[in-house]
């Protein structure tokens, strides 16, 4: 279905983005009492909202390209997500097109709303038709403090490792450290300041623009942007103004028709200096991209008299192009597992006090067991794990608790990689070795949080502790398919939905966000899947502060959820597919320093798997016309290709990211989950071209690609496919 950008936003004469400090019950006119949680308990689903980037309306190609369309995020982990109408905003259709009709990535909305508990355990969404409201007044703020923080460096600053592991006490330097101060240093943060909105259909944009609307509440003294010139002249470079794209605005925000807002993020733009080249996965000085994080908090009058203030957070990521696919372990997992550890929040499976797990806990096969099962199978469609499906297929009936599997589940168990327990989970001694004894891969294949550099090593990924309990306690037979919810730990199935839809591990930086997200510093106590924030009046007296560490407490400032990712995004996402890891040593991922072989791992090395859900290696090809087959060098549908054909610099991933395919089941029928065939689609194929190359018996190289290297020459019908982008240089 879709709706263009004018039908969405309605385009409201004077509908300025506004920068407001809207925290307060004067701001809502009201003298009334003001509670962070309702008596009768009112909430924000999801806790933290995930949009994603897109590119569709950015014009950055074309001047004249189609009206801006948009999708809103899955409200199911592997779900699709679904189709948005303004006029029938409860209505959920799936999405079949990720790209509009002129092949721009649409981005992905994340949608707020409000729920009343219903006295019965349960809770029911309300809005501005329910008797008991009054008004609604959202309010987000979202930055982005990546180019003001430091360095990425794995593992150093993660204080869960102990307090001599923080950044001061490791060395890491900061990004752009030529810029000194901390008044200075904050022209890095892309700071537009809070946004708000209070009647269905009224934007505003988190543009660096800010217009006053006539608000009751108060400008925000503290906006910086870096536009399109002026930064990188700060910053030493020669050349000024951010190639090949400025930031402009992080997004854009709205009310519905019912009053749930829809954020919108960026439109994946990253720019830096034009003479520079990007190196690492972790980016490089001088880049700034639109992603973001920040507070979401709602203003609600009631009918009583009484004001209530809800909070949320909301985090924009790089679109995620195998929708349906599910990491192994998700960010549902990750703050699930930080829940049960160090919250108190699940006694019945885990005592905080003695820090021993409750061996008499029953699980649920259906909710623990079989999804893990499941999303190990399905990353075959996004990269070559042929062990990976072999193991999560066993040849026995794992849903059986009978005493005869006893022998075959203990087996099946002992293949899983003993995290260890506590902070040091990652760092356990089953982290470092990729094989059992007998020969066969421990589980899973995916590479390590630090297979990178030689601290805080952690070759080879795990399962969370409480994911490892779960198997643990199904290897013994104490697992039902009941159905029952046997833990008091029930977040809200939004609240799960949208986070397990992004990375929970490995972490090195990571897709959407990083290690800092299992700090249990960054929630709150009572409501374990809630951002604990530090409170908005003092950032509206301070602004946002470019090296302040939320993991130490005192609550998050908006920027503080994506700021230790790569910078600009596209980096991690176009470098980390699969990772050689070196498994001889222990004590070593990369060789020593001043070996001419620098940074590179010392064989024997193991190829371990990044997040293929996020950034798929290998898939079956879409190509399924004439043309499309033409244009990508005759690779036939049902033949493997390399999902990043094409793009073969950092530069081109910045450029041609957006042209990239997603991965979807092509299976439409009602054995569609039965019989998947997870297929390449909507990839640009006329933004690439496709060549061929081969070596001769005297070793020269031949192609038939326009190059200054060799010359083309006439190939044979064996030689193999050459693939480049054709886009803008």
């Amino acid at each position: 279905m879709g709706q263009s950008r004018r039908e969405f936003l309605g385009l409201l004469a004077g509908a300025a983005a506004t920068p407001v400090i809207g925290d307060s019950a004067g701001a809502a006119g009201s003298d009334a009492p003001v509670r962070i949680q309702a008596p009768s308990g009112y909430r924000i689903h999801p806790a933290i909202g995930v949009a994603r980037l897109g590119d569709s309306g950015s014009n950055l190609d074309n001047p004249f390209a189609s009206p801006e369309t948009f999708y809103v995020a899955p409200e199911t982990i592997g779900g699709l997500p679904t189709e948005f109408d303004p006029n029938q905003p409860d209505e959920r259709l799936p999405v079949t097109n990720f790209k509009d009709k002129v092949g721009q990535i649409r981005r992905q909305a994340a949608r707020f709303q409000i729920f009343r508990d219903d006295g019965q355990g349960g809770s029911v969404p309300v809005g501005l038709d329910d008797p008991e409201i009054v008004s609604i007044r959202w309010t987000v703020h979202v930055a982005n403090k990546k180019a003001a923080w430091y360095d990425f460096s794995e593992f150093k600053g993660n204080l869960m490792m102990g307090a001599d592991n923080s950044y001061a006490a490791t060395g890491v330097s900061l990004r752009n450290s030529v810029i000194k101060g901390a008044t200075d240093r904050k022209h890095l943060i892309v700071d537009p300041g809070p946004r708000s909105v209070s009647r269905p259909g009224e934007l505003a944009d988190f543009n660096g623009k800010p217009r006053n609307s006539g608000s009751r509440s108060s400008i925000y003294a503290h906006s910086t942007f870096p536009g399109p010139s002026g930064i990188n002249s700060k910053l030493g470079f020669k050349e000024d103004g951010l190639y090949p794209y400025s930031i402009t605005s992080l997004g854009q925000m709205t009310m519905d028709q019912n009053g749930s807002m829809l954020f919108l993020g960026g439109y994946g733009r990253a720019g830096g200096p034009k003479a520079e080249g990007i190196e690492s996965f972790a980016g490089a000085d001088g880049f700034f991209d639109d992603t973001s994080d920040g507070s979401v908090r709602a203003e609600v009058r009631l009918r009583s008299g009484e004001t209530v203030m809800l909070d949320a957070w909301v985090l924009t990521g790089p679109p995620k192009v195998a929708p349906e696919l599910v990491n192994i372990t998700n960010l549902d997992d990750i703050v699930f597992d930080m829940a049960v550890r160090y919250k108190g929040a699940a006694p019945e499976i885990f005592d905080t006090q003695t820090r021993r797990w409750n061996d008499s806990f029953i699980v649920d096969y259906d909710r623990e067991i079989a999804p893990v099962l499941e999303r190990m199978r399905r990353y075959q469609w996004v990269v070559d794990v042929a062990p990976m499906v072999s193991f999560a297929t066993p040849q026995f009936d794992a849903g059986d608790n009978s005493p005869a599997n006893l022998n075959a589940r203990r087996r099946w168990f002992g293949y899983l990689r003993n995290p260890g327990s506590d902070s040091g989970w990652e760092l356990s001694p089953d982290h470092q070795r990729p094989m059992a004894e007998d020969g066969f891969p421990l589980m899973p294949l995916n590479s390590g949080s630090n297979s990178v550099t030689n601290h805080n090593i952690s070759k080879f990924v795990s399962l969370t502790p409480t994911q490892y309990f779960f198997f643990r306690q199904w290897a013994e037979g104490k697992f039902e398919r009941s159905g029952i919810q046997r833990t008091r730990l029930a977040p809200h199935p939004l609240d799960r939905a949208a986070i397990g839809n992004c990375v929970g591990a490995p972490m090195s930086p990571g897709i959407e966000v990083t290690w800092s997200l299992r700090n249990p510093a960054l929630y709150q106590d009572d409501d374990p899947y809630r951002i604990a924030a530090q409170p908005a009046a003092e950032i509206a007296r301070n602004g946002l502060t470019p090296s302040r560490d939320e993991t130490e407490g005192g609550g998050c400032q908006p920027g503080d959820l994506t700021k230790r990712m790569a910078i600009p995004w596209q980096a991690d996402f176009f470098l980390c597919g699969a990772q050689p890891v070196s498994f001889l040593d222990p004590l070593i991922n990369k060789s020593t320093e001043g070996s001419h072989v620098e940074h590179l791992p010392p064989p024997p090395t193991f190829a371990a798997v990044w997040w293929p859900a996020q950034s798929p290696m290998f898939v079956y090809s879409g190509a399924d016309t004439a043309d499309a087959q033409s244009l990508d060098g005759g690779i036939s549908m049902g033949e493997r290709a390399r999902f990043q054909r094409g793009v073969n610099t950092f530069l081109q991933s910045v450029l041609a990211w957006r042209y990239l395919g997603f991965v979807t089941n092509r299976n439409s029928g009602e054995d569609a989950d039965d019989f998947p065939f997870y297929a390449e689609s909507e990839r640009n194929f006329g933004k690439f071209r496709a060549g061929k190359m081969e070596f001769s018996e005297e070793g020269r190289l031949r192609t038939d690609v326009p190059t200054e290297a060799v010359t083309s020459r006439e190939l044979s019908r064996h030689a193999r496919p050459l693939y480049y982008y054709v886009g803008r240089k």
